[in-house]
């Protein structure tokens, strides 16, 4: 869908994330560029420097996730993964 909608947006937990990765990297899709909101659980800090290494801009967020509002949300920096 990415490839070929040219998807630049989307949200999800990082369990997704994760299966993302994988799939892209079978497929050779470039995810430069990519921006997305992850919550639902904590991101785990391998699992972010794939997805920055990869090229995704994400937003942790913390909220009522059943309900869509976000009530934070943080632009994740390098010193924070360590």
């Amino acid at each position: 869908l990415i490839k070929k909608e040219g998807v630049t947006y989307t949200h999800c937990v990082p369990t997704i994330l994760g299966m993302l990765l994988l799939g892209v990297e079978m497929e050779g899709v470039d995810l430069s560029g990519l921006k997305m909101i992850i919550g639902g659980a904590a991101l785990p800090g391998g699992l972010a420097n794939q997805a920055l290494k990869a090229g995704i801009k994400f937003y942790c967020g913390y909220g009522l996730s059943e309900t869509c509002p976000l009530l934070t949300a943080t632009d994740l920096k390098d010193d924070m993964l360590d």
